[in-house]
């Protein structure tokens, strides 16, 4: 869509919105909402750093950026069939994030059709609006440009390239390249049975708003356990099998397993911990890669009439994208602060440090700053 029917549309759902976020008429009740995510960011990559320099004159170091500006439409018939849109306008791009059906046949058996995430990953699945990080990733400007012509000493890449682009050693880089989640058109089975949950679909698995390229479809599935205790505590393990176009004439297939687990929730007082574990088939090589990822923060709540809650932040994030590579590994590091005023409303501050596990690789940085805003 052009940006001018972009920002009609954006228009229109924001003068919707301001007027009334829940509309019901008869059997159908309409709810709007949204959110923004204004971000500034920095990096220690520099032109100098990158594989071919005379083809960037500079390398920012700094930039403001609209990281998220998202409008969601979500209607409800008869309490039991569901639609939901929601289109991202960052950066002046129009995107559809998720777009989808969805039939409550019961609790225990529901069936969602259209555009939505794969059931992998508890990280990747849990909202941005809630997540204690920044980012859920390795997402440091011109990272992958800087270390892609890096060689061995034979001359060969020091890195798993995939579909011409380099892969990061980060776990959610990792899973994300090789197409184990993500967005995606599909179809997913859906419930809860008591403590039990599951989750299982047939996807595309070329993308979010892309037709599939291959003969095949990508399947994932996760089950989780929730323990009947007072402290939230729920157990996942989950698959997921990809199939992509490598290339014009080349297509190729893997399976990636992963184990997680959540601690405490949301904004609730003390500590919220998230972390899972992976292992699966590098698409490029055919070797397995393995990764994991842990972020834990306390909240701490605040009474004031401006400031509801103060929160503390670690995240460690390691992959190692060739299990028969040395030194293409890496770990991310990542100390912050989450400043709470009102509900999902809050100010973020991240500095995340990445770690290259090769001796020919430079260790990087970026410090990000973000404000959320959701209504």
């Amino acid at each position: 869509m052009k940006l001018g029917g972009a920002a009609v549309l954006m228009a229109t759902l924001v003068a919707a919105s301001v007027a009334a976020q829940t509309v019901t008429a008869g059997d159908v009740t309409l709810r709007l909402s949204g959110r923004m995510h204004f971000q500034f960011n920095t990096t220690s990559v520099r032109a100098g750093d990158l594989a071919e320099p005379g083809e960037v004159a500079s390398v920012a170091g700094t930039t403001f950026e609209t990281r998220r500006v998202r409008m969601m439409v979500q209607v409800t018939i008869k309490d039991w069939i569901t639609g939901y849109v929601e289109p991202d306008f960052g950066l002046a791009r129009l995107t559809l994030k998720q777009v989808w059906m969805n039939f409550g046949f019961s609790d225990a058996f529901q069936v969602r059709i259209g555009q939505f995430k794969k059931p992998f990953s508890q990280i990747q699945l849990t909202s941005s609006l809630q997540t204690a990080t920044i980012e859920r990733s390795l997402r440091i400007r011109n990272l992958a440009d800087a270390y892609e012509n890096l060689d061995d000493a034979s001359g060969a890449p020091a890195l798993t390239r995939f579909r011409g682009e380099v892969v990061l050693g980060e776990e959610q880089e990792i899973l994300e390249r090789f197409g184990y989640l993500g967005y995606d058109m599909g179809v997913a089975a859906h419930g809860k049975l008591g403590v039990f949950g599951y989750d299982v679909g047939a996807f595309n698995g070329a993308g979010p708003d892309t037709r599939d390229d291959t003969d095949g479809k990508a399947i994932a599935g996760r089950l989780t356990w929730t323990a009947p205790v007072e402290t939230p505590l729920t157990l996942g393990a989950a698959a997921s099998y990809s199939e992509m176009a490598a290339t014009a004439t080349d297509v190729v297939d893997g399976t990636a397993w992963s184990l997680d687990l959540e601690l405490g929730a949301f904004r609730r007082t003390g500590l919220h911990l998230l972390a899972e574990i992976a292992r699966g088939d590098n698409l490029a090589t055919d070797h397995p890669f393995v990764a994991g990822q842990a972020i834990a923060s306390w909240f701490v709540p605040r009474r004031n009439p401006r400031i509801d809650g103060l929160e503390l932040v670690a995240r460690a994030s390691w992959g190692d994208p060739d299990r028969e590579t040395d030194g293409d590994h890496g770990t991310l590091l990542s100390p912050g602060v989450n400043l709470y005023f009102d509900s999902k409303n809050r100010f973020m501050l991240n500095w995340d440090v990445f770690a290259p596990g090769g001796d020919r690789f430079d260790t990087r940085h970026a410090l990000r700053a973000q404000a959320q805003l959701h209504w």
